[in-house]
């Protein structure tokens, strides 16, 4: 698939989206933006580190990602989606699998088994 039949694809994608949940612009982008703070850090949790560089003193990996900073920095950024989306009447469900989109949306609740039937952002 060339350049412009994806861009081409992703946009009608995202007027599919915007109409099917009644999003303005400005609600798709926000969302867009939270899944990708989300992504970025569940990226760095994945991977063992937090920051764009392992750091390391000796063989010893010193910047751990450990759980209090994903309450400290995930959790956060989550709860802001949440709201966000109560507050336009939607559901909404985090994939936390760094493979792939982060936010799925739907006007009807998003079962763990089935989130790919929602809407996902990205």
């Amino acid at each position: 698939m060339k350049r412009t039949q994806q861009k081409a694809w992703r946009d009608q994608h995202i007027a599919q989206t915007m109409e099917a949940l009644s999003l303005t612009r400005n609600d798709y982008k926000s969302f867009l933006v939270i899944g990708n703070k989300i992504h970025r850090r569940l990226e760095y949790y994945c991977n063992g580190y937090m920051g764009n560089e392992p750091q390391y003193v000796g063989n010893k990996l010193i910047n751990r990602f450990e759980e209090a900073e994903y309450e400290r920095y995930i959790d956060p950024i989550m709860e802001v989606a949440e709201e966000k989306a109560r507050k336009l009447g939607l559901y909404i469900f985090f994939q936390t699998d760094p493979r792939g989109a982060t936010i799925y949306l739907d006007k009807k609740p998003i079962k763990n088994s089935s989130y790919t039937d929602a809407y996902c952002i990205y």
